[in-house]
């Protein structure tokens, strides 16, 4: 049953994967939209959508470059020194990638987002807990699919 094995842990990756670009993607695209609204209110000066899709495409190269410098090598290596991360019980090196990785750049644009609207004096966002829940849900799925890959298929 090799089919079975190889369904499940590319299931896992990208739910994995998943879990952490498109909450990156969700809070860079809401932060570009509170920007691109400021800029369009007349409050600064520049053209609004081009500093909306400068940030919609730094986001697109921060996962990008997380993707190829840090989660395929760490997951590389996590496949195949198994017995290296497994001897530390209650380690989880995924979960604490996805931490650094996508918890911290999520909460600090909220943060400048948030920012941004104080400095603006106008509301853009009705919706602000919306991200929040989304970055701690994804977190709980990378955490539930790390502990599933133990166990075995049936």
């Amino acid at each position: 049953m090799g089919s079975g094995k190889k369904i499940k842990f590319a299931f896992c990756e990208i739910v994995q994967f998943a879990a952490l670009c498109i909450p990156v993607f969700v809070v860079m695209q809401r932060f570009a939209s509170i920007v691109k609204q400021v800029k369009e209110a007349g409050m600064q000066d520049g053209d609004a959508s081009t500093a909306y899709w400068l940030i919609v495409a730094s986001s697109v190269a921060y996962v990008t470059s997380v993707a190829l410098v840090i989660w395929v090598p760490m997951k590389y290596m996590i496949a195949k020194k198994r017995k290296f991360f497994t001897a530390r019980k209650g380690w989880r090196p995924v979960t604490l990638v996805y931490v650094i990785l996508s918890t911290l750049p999520c909460f600090a644009f909220l943060i400048a987002s948030s920012e941004v609207q104080i400095n603006a004096a106008e509301r853009f966002d009705m919706l602000s807990e919306l991200p929040v829940s989304l970055v701690l849900l994804s977190f709980i799925c990378v955490d539930i699919i790390d502990r599933l890959r133990k166990c075995r298929l049936t």
